[in-house]
């Protein structure tokens, strides 16, 4: 689906339309599969998402630097394209939001258990470098990291 500048029109909208409709359709998938915490999934949708993404891209720069021809064709003829723009809308917000509600519950679960290795860390014996026990005295800071990239 490579469009060039040089292309009718009217295959320009059709071929953004499909694009749209490939590009919702992984949305939902990706939501699902978020919300489902298929996180492989997730993962191997990136790819295909960027590059949908990336086309989707060029196809509405043609369609704008043609506005012209796109507005000549008629309401009719652009409906598909509107009604496609607004699933597409609708299947953005949802993904954000199942993207969203995960990356709030990975946050909140890495603070329950960061809380429950800091309480847990006073009553564990360790040791200083000169050999003292430090129990009792809050013993060395745990580090834990969260990566937050979805």
């Amino acid at each position: 689906m490579n469009i060039s500048e040089t292309t009718e029109i009217g295959a320009c909208l059709d071929a953004t339309t499909e694009t749209i409709g490939l590009l919702t359709d992984l949305l939902r998938e990706e939501a699902e599969a978020v919300r489902g915490h298929d996180m492989v999934l997730v993962s191997t949708l990136q790819q295909r998402k960027t590059s949908l993404s990336q086309l989707y891209e060029r196809q509405i720069d043609i369609l704008r630097k043609r506005s012209a021809e796109v507005t000549a064709l008629g309401r009719d003829r652009l409906a598909p394209l509107a009604t496609s723009r607004e699933r597409l809308s609708i299947a953005l917000t949802a993904n954000l939001r199942a993207l969203d509600t995960a990356k709030h519950a990975a946050q909140r679960m890495f603070n329950i258990i960061s809380e429950s290795v800091r309480r847990c860390a006073g009553g564990v014996d360790s040791y200083s470098p000169a050999g003292r026990s430090n129990i009792g005295t809050g013993g060395a800071c745990v580090s834990v990291a969260l990566d937050s990239t979805l």
